[in-house]
């Protein structure tokens, strides 16, 4: 069998694995996202994950750029055949670890170790005050998280893990309750209201997720909505604060 025939089906192995890989996630996500059902796109660590596999694949391809097959198999030079090498490895390797827990671990920490809020403050003046918020909370159905993670957010540190809204839209089971999480928020942070939009959707992204501990997705408009909403589900977010 031709030698480089078996190179190439090596090569193209190696980069349909990745890109298959890359497709099928991203391609339901592409497929939920049109039929208005939701994903599990979590900017902070998908964005980068897709920058990684630009730069990843085209590297996996290198060996076929300018005779680059031919050179690997005819050259007995070491460093032509490296140079037609070196970058494929570093290609897959890049690819590969856009999948690795370490990946997530770094892309999906950023945000939590650098705050933009320090100057904000919270509503709760006690330790106690914060503890009866999250069992009353906790107990109805609004969050699920642990009181570390809850005292996290309601001091504006640095997130434990991020706090889980489990409440639903009653017409809509299947979906996550934006405003009830936007108006529980603002009843906890001083000057909520005054910051703007996309301060708030950053805020909220920071120290909540949804029960598939991915982003729950705030549009400006959401926001909006939000400051013109005078539902009594919302007022029953104030009056179990206030209580």
């Amino acid at each position: 069998m031709d030698k480089a025939f078996i190179v190439k089906g090596i090569i193209i192995s190696i980069f349909l694995y990745f890109a298959v890989r890359l497709l099928w996630r991203y391609g339901k996500m592409y497929v939920f996202f049109m039929l208005n059902e939701p994903t599990e796109w979590d900017k902070q660590i998908d964005k980068p994950r897709l920058l990684f596999h630009s730069v990843g694949l085209i590297l996996l391809a290198t060996p076929f750029y300018s005779n680059g097959i031919q050179q690997l198999i005819q050259s007995d030079n070491i460093l032509i055949q490296l140079g037609q090498w070196v970058p494929f490895f570093a290609g897959a390797l890049t690819v590969q670890l856009s999948w690795t827990s370490k990946f997530k671990n770094v892309y999906g920490g950023i945000k939590k170790k650098i705050s933009p809020f320090k100057k904000l403050q919270t509503t709760l003046t006690s330790e106690k005050e914060a503890t009866k918020i999250y069992e009353r909370f906790s107990q109805v159905g609004y969050i699920k998280t642990d009181i570390a993670s809850f005292m996290a957010f309601v001091n504006l540190e640095t997130p434990i893990k991020r706090i889980v809204w489990v409440d639903k839209i009653e017409r809509q089971p299947k979906l996550i309750n934006r405003q009830s999480l936007i108006e529980f928020v603002s009843n906890l942070v001083i000057g909520f209201e005054s910051l703007e939009n996309k301060q708030i959707i950053s805020l909220i992204d920071r120290y909540f997720c949804n029960p598939s501990n991915q982003n729950i997705k705030i549009s400006s408009k959401n926001v909006t909505d939000w400051r013109n909403n005078d539902s009594a589900y919302l007022r029953k977010i104030s009056n179990l604060i206030k209580a």
